[in-house]
C-alpha cells in the first residue's frame, strides 16, 4: 500500500519492487552468512552491527526521504532492506550458537524463535494505530501516515543498533 498510496504505482509495478526484497535475502543470506564463517568468524558482533546500521539508514531514507526517492533509489533500499535482514538473521543465530552452551542451546533457540512471531503481533497494530492517527485521504494514507508508522521501525532498529554496539563485549556463555 505504501508504494501504491505515496509513489501511485499499479499494483504490478509495486509488487515488482517488493520481489527486490526477496531477491536481497536469497543474495544478502548467503553471503552474509559465508562472511560469518570465514573472514569475521571472530567479529560477528561488529558484522551484526553494521547490517542493523545499514537497516536504520535504510529505514532513514524512506521515514526522512520518502516521497523524494526515485525508482533506482527506491529498488537499492529495498534490495538491500532484504540482504541486510537476512544477513542480520544468520548473524545473530550464529551468535546465539557461539554463546550458547551444547546442552541449552535447544532451549536458547526455542526461546528465540518466536521473537520474529512476536514483533509482527506487537507491531502491526502499533503501526496501525500511528497511521491511523494521520488517517486516510480518500483511498489511501498520505506519506505523513506511513512516516508514522515507519518512524517506529526507524526507532526500533536504532535502539537494536545500540544495543548490538555492545555485543561481544562481556558476553558469557547461556
Amino acid at each position: 500500500p505504501f508504494l501504491i498510496d505515496v509513489f501511485r504505482y499499479d499494483k504490478l509495478a509495486a509488487s515488482n519492487f517488493l520481489v527486490l526484497i526477496a531477491i536481497g535475502v536469497i543474495v544478502g543470506g548467503p553471503i552474509l552468512s559465508y562472511l560469518t564463517d570465514k573472514p569475521f568468524s571472530r567479529k560477528k558482533g561488529p558484522l551484526l552491527s553494521l547490517c542493523i546500521g545499514v537497516q536504520v539508514l535504510i529505514w532513514s531514507g524512506i521515514v526522512f526521504g520518502g516521497q523524494s526517492l526515485g525508482s533506482i533509489s527506491l529498488s537499492i533500499l529495498l534490495f538491500a532492506m532484504g540482504a541486510t535482514l537476512a544477513g542480520t538473521l544468520s548473524i545473530l543465530w550464529a551468535i546465539i550458537r557461539e554463546v550458547s552452551a551444547p546442552e541449552r542451546l535447544g532451549t536458547v533457540m526455542g526461546l528465540v524463535n518466536p521473537a520474529p512471531f512476536l514483533g509482527v503481533a506487537i507491531f502491526q497494530p502499533a503501526a496501525g494505530y500511528l497511521m491511523d492517527r494521520i488517517g486516510k485521504t480518500g483511498a489511501g494514507f498520505p506519506f505523513e501516515a506511513y512516516q508514522n508508522a515507519f518512524g517506529l521501525c526507524l526507532a526500533s532498529l536504532s535502539v537494536a543498533f545500540i544495543i548490538s554496539l555492545f555485543l561481544g563485549k562481556g558476553m558469557k556463555s547461556l
